[in-house]
């Protein structure tokens, strides 16, 4: 898995809070709670900007060149599967 994009399961769920760690430590807090896209619901979470700026493992988290930041949309009630971007 060494070099490989970051998946939803690389990120760790924090049930009590309602957000996610990332591999590097840092929190991705809930900013849309119901969020519609492909006929499908997902909460989508945030990562800080400041963060991600200093961040070592961007390679391996951004999927494209001009990202800033982190999000995940999480699908509300479906099994984990590679929803991250």
């Amino acid at each position: 898995k060494k070099g490989q994009k970051f998946v939803l399961e690389d990120f760790k769920h924090d049930k009590a809070a309602d957000h996610y760690i990332c591999p590097n430590g840092k929190v991705l807090k809930l900013n849309v709670k119901r969020l519609s896209k492909d006929h499908n619901i997902y909460r989508r979470y945030m990562a800080d900007e400041k963060d991600c700026a200093r961040c070592s493992l961007t390679h391996r988290c951004f999927y494209r060149k001009n990202t800033k930041r982190r999000s995940l949309d999480v699908p509300i009630g479906a099994a984990s599967t590679n929803y991250s971007k």
